[in-house]
């Protein structure tokens, strides 16, 4: 419930701040609650954040401020997907031992 109605957003400036954020998204409706995602190391931040709306309107409105400039960069904004375990976006294949055939 909380996925549908919260969006990811990509590219944030290192400098952006709760408020500018919030400040940014509040057009699209009413903010539950913002979270810009550090390394957990170094407590720098990563570059994007979540944003949680108290309603799943706000998330139409919040998608049409895709590729909008926030702090002097073009944002990327989607709605946010749900983690699945197990489940990879990528077609790596499995990395370790495995059974060799010795021929």
């Amino acid at each position: 419930e909380v996925d549908g109605r919260s969006i990811w957003v990509g590219n944030v400036d290192y400098g952006a701040t709760l408020k500018g954020m919030n400040k940014h998204f509040e057009q699209c409706g009413l903010i539950k609650s913002t979270k810009i995602l550090r390394d957990k190391y170094s407590g720098k931040p990563k570059g994007f954040a979540y944003i949680e709306f108290l309603d799943v309107v706000s998330i139409k409105l919040a998608l049409k401020l895709n590729e909008s400039l926030f702090c002097g960069r073009q944002i990327k904004v989607t709605a946010k997907r749900t983690n699945i375990h197990g489940l990879s976006t990528t077609d790596r294949k499995p990395r370790g031992r495995g059974i060799r055939s010795r021929g």
